[in-house]
């Protein structure tokens, strides 16, 4: 095994399986990444990953797509969903959505949805819960797509949004009541029936990121369980191909008019290690965003409330009480998918 150091946030971490991982040392370290990575712009993100020596699940999926919407043979596309098919969730009409849609938890892990901290690996297992296992495990979580099962004296599971008895994406059309974490809407430009048509996603969800760190109290190693609550709205554009069949694909997109309400925790601030002492309502307001170019998302992430130190109580992500957002993408000529609930 081989570790180097890329910089003060993170290391690259090469295991004997060939594997490179980021590797943080600390909760310091993934805190100030995962702060960071989503201010960057695609190029700027490339450039990270350079100099990391890092390749992320996210330029996997992307270098996926580019290669489907190259190619109109049926036997190339399909054997390009076979090399793939560890990075595409792939339905009935060969349509393709990537397996991990957080875009921090994206461009976090490597090609087998891990990363690594304090000597222990981490997984995003259906976008709703880490699987956490020792270093020395990392072929039986790769191997892990489902928190079903799981052995427990290797795995450890932890819920990022929702709770164990009420998690999965939940779809609603433009308007409706909340009471969710996560909406997803679209609008379709039908333009031929196939070949030309585009279509402009908005997803918004309500999730913890979480952070598994290793500290030493009277020096004695315990771990401890930190969750920062926060927002994600991800715009992207779709195209049909002329088998009918939907992929993603690089577009100009817009965000506008975008606000939403809920609660999260709030600490007392003299006692950043205390726990939460209540819930409290705030209300953002999301900057107007328009990409320079072609894109394949327009990602804004809010930090809300809080950090938690978790004292072995369940932690979930709240519902939304109120969000507005609307979407656009220069494919769909400017017309807007709107996520309306209240």
């Amino acid at each position: 095994m081989s570790t180097f150091v890329a910089c003060e946030d993170a290391q690259i971490n090469k295991k004997a399986t060939d594997t490179r991982t980021l590797n943080f040392q600390n909760f310091e370290s993934v805190d100030q990444t995962m702060k960071t990575l989503h201010k960057l712009s695609p190029q700027e993100f490339s450039n990270w990953e350079k100099d990391k020596g890092f390749i992320s699940f996210q330029t996997v999926y992307e270098e996926a797509l580019t290669k489907l919407n190259a190619t109109e043979d049926g036997a190339s596309f399909k054997k390009l969903l076979v090399e793939y098919s560890d990075v595409l969730n792939v339905s009935e009409d060969l349509s393709v959505t990537p397996k991990i849609s957080i875009s921090l938890y994206q461009k976090l892990c490597n090609r087998d949805g891990i990363y690594r901290s304090d000597k222990n690996l981490f997984k995003l297992v259906d976008d709703k819960a880490i699987v956490r296992a020792a270093e020395e495990n990392y072929n039986q979580l790769s191997k892990v797509n489902s928190i079903k099962n799981l052995d427990k004296d290797i795995f450890h599971v932890t819920y990022i949004t929702g709770n164990p008895d009420k998690v999965g994406t939940q779809s609603r059309t433009a308007e409706g009541s909340c009471g969710t974490n996560f909406i997803e809407t679209s609008y379709f430009y039908n333009q031929s029936g196939c070949g030309n048509d585009r279509e402009v996603r908005i997803s918004t969800r309500s999730y913890v990121y979480f952070i598994y760190s290793v500290e030493y109290v009277n020096g004695v190693p315990i771990g401890m369980s930190y969750y920062f609550p926060r927002v994600e709205i991800i715009v992207w554009g779709r195209k049909r191909r002329s088998t009918c069949n939907w992929t993603d694909y690089a577009t100009q997109l817009t965000l506008n008019n975008t606000s939403f309400t809920l609660n999260a925790w709030a600490r007392d601030s003299e006692d950043p290690y205390r726990t939460y002492s209540h819930a409290q309502l705030f209300t953002k307001t999301v900057d107007n965003t328009t990409t320079p170019g072609d894109y394949f998302t327009l990602v804004s992430t809010t930090d809300v409330g809080d950090y938690l130190r978790n004292e072995g109580f369940l932690i979930s992500s709240f519902n939304f009480l109120d969000i507005h957002a609307e979407a656009s993408s220069r494919g769909t000529n400017n017309n807007f998918a709107v996520v309306d609930c209240h």
